[in-house]
């Protein structure tokens, strides 16, 4: 199934998971860059 066949609330809703997802990666990046900086110390 491409985009173009997907209704537009569905390609809405998937923007915005794929978001979610991005904000998720970069927080856990930042998460685990604290956590190397805890251990060094």
């Amino acid at each position: 199934m491409s985009a173009g066949q997907m209704p537009p609330w569905l390609q809405e809703q998937i923007g915005k998971l794929q978001q979610s997802q991005q904000n998720l990666q970069s927080i856990m990046t930042q998460r685990q860059h604290l956590e190397m900086e805890k251990a060094e110390t």
